[in-house]
Order: structure tokens, then C-alpha cells, then sequence
């Protein structure tokens, strides 16, 4: 609750004061509104194994932080952009919805292989890790 708080509704706010108060142009505050009422992104995930953190709950916060971001970021445009411009702001609904589906699909595929084979899973952690690392660095 603390996370998606901040996430869908602090960071934007903060941004917004931030762009309000620098009287920065319309067109890089409306940018940093956008990047700020996004979801988290996999990226965290990939730091989050790398620490050795709570890996579960980083998956859980970047799917349940991008479901929420379609009613949240069309409230976040609508309330924050208005300022800026009379333009509606388009949510891309169709690419969204993909996210959420590349997020689940892996999760529930990773679900089913631990289930039955606890060895093929630790190669397949293995491999996406080496994956990672070189995904990464390019």
C-alpha cells in the first residue's frame, strides 16, 4: 500500500508541484508528469535479485503497480496535465494490457515449473540470470 501510495499518487503530485514552482515549458513538464504517473518498471526486479531482495514481492508490486496504472494514470493526465493544455491525454489500453500479460505469463509459468521440478527451475534461474546480466549490459 506505502509503494503504489507513492508510486500513483506522491510521485506525481511532487512531480507536478516541482514543475509548477520551476515554471519549467509545457512540454517537459507534461514529460516528467507522464514518466512520474508511470508504473514501476522490470528493471527493479532485475536489482531486486541482484541484492538478494524480496524478489516475490518486487514481481507482485510491478504487476499490481501496472494494473492500477490504467485507471490511475488517466487520473493522474486528467487531474496534472490540465494545467499545460487542453489536449486529452490517450493511454495506450492495448500495450498496457500486453504488459500485464509478459508480467503473468512468466510468473505462472516459473509457478508451475517450481511445482513439479524444483531441478529444472534452479537451470532455468540460471539461465535467465546469465540472460539478465547480458540483457543488461547491452
Amino acid at each position: 500500500i506505502a509503494g503504489l501510495g507513492c508510486q500513483f499518487l506522491l510521485m506525481p503530485l511532487v512531480t507536478f508541484t516541482y514543475a509548477y514552482l520551476l515554471e519549467l515549458q509545457s512540454h517537459h513538464a507534461i514529460g516528467m508528469i507522464i514518466v512520474a504517473s508511470c508504473p514501476g518498471g522490470t528493471v527493479s526486479n532485475i536489482f531486486t535479485y541482484w541484492s538478494r531482495g524480496d524478489l516475490p514481492l518486487s514481481v507482485s508490486m510491478t504487476l499490481v503497480s501496472t494494473v492500477l496504472a490504467l485507471g490511475f494514470m488517466p487520473l493522474n493526465m486528467f487531474i496534472y496535465l490540465r494545467y499545460w493544455t487542453d489536449i486529452r491525454a490517450r493511454i495506450p489500453f492495448p500495450q498496457i494490457a500486453g504488459i500485464i500479460a509478459l508480467t503473468w505469463v512468466p510468473v505462472i509459468c516459473g509457478m508451475i515449473i517450481q511445482r513439479f521440478s524444483k531441478n529444472v527451475a534452479r537451470y532455468f534461474v540460471r539461465v535467465s540470470y546469465i540472460l539478465m546480466v547480458t540483457q543488461f549490459l547491452l
